[in-house]
């Protein structure tokens, strides 16, 4: 939706910007690295991490966004994968209500396959 947006504004590094139901809209600098046909031929593997919008550097201080995927080629399916995603979350995520954690996973697959495809190798 227009409240979700991810702009590129460099090579593999993004500005995300997210509003989630009753929160304050929040704004990530992604850097990702992508590799495909890792592990195995047909899956796509990334990693990500914050970056400092002013200089680029990746951002090593605790509670910076980052995080690590596949998504896994099914066999005999071109049509299907398997989406496994490891998230680093702010503590405050376990109080969350259970509505606010299932829109987050119904809308991380969403932003991962569109920073994937504005990927370049």
């Amino acid at each position: 939706d227009d409240k979700n947006s991810i702009e590129e504004v460099g090579e593999n590094m993004y500005k995300m910007k997210v509003k989630m139901p009753m929160m304050p809209a929040m704004t990530f600098n992604l850097k990702v690295h992508a590799q495909q046909d890792f592990p195995t031929p047909g899956d796509i593997t990334w990693v990500y991490r914050s970056f400092d919008p002013a200089t680029g550097e990746l951002v090593t201080s605790g509670g910076a966004a980052q995080g690590k995927g596949c998504a896994r080629a099914v066999e005999g399916d071109l049509n299907k994968c398997i989406f496994v995603s490891i998230e680093s979350m702010p503590a405050m995520m376990s109080y969350l209500p259970s509505f606010m954690v299932k829109w987050m996973i119904s809308y991380i697959p969403k932003m991962t396959i569109e920073m994937a495809s504005k990927y370049k190798h």
